[in-house]
């Protein structure tokens, strides 16, 4: 449930960028990260390369819930990271 979530805003960011009522995916992302779900790895990579607007203030933790996911597989980070 959690990684379709996550789905849902990667197929209509333009809805949830713009709905700031909505924290549906902060929390799952959280939840996600928490019990390292590393399937969360690739659509989160994905969803943290769009505007910034989407996770707010949680991008300053974005680093550390990658970490937690990628289950050793740093090479999309510093590939995000040379692309910024």
């Amino acid at each position: 449930m959690l990684l379709a979530v996550l789905e849902e805003v990667r197929e209509d960011t333009a809805k949830y960028i713009t709905n700031f009522d909505y924290f549906g995916h902060i929390y799952a992302v959280y939840l996600l990260a928490q019990f390292r779900v590393k399937e969360a790895y690739p659509p989160l990579l994905e969803l943290f390369s769009l505007p910034e607007q989407l996770f707010g203030d949680m991008m300053d933790a974005s680093g550390r819930i990658l970490a937690s996911i990628c289950g050793g597989d740093v090479a999309p980070i510093k590939q995000m990271i040379g692309n910024e």
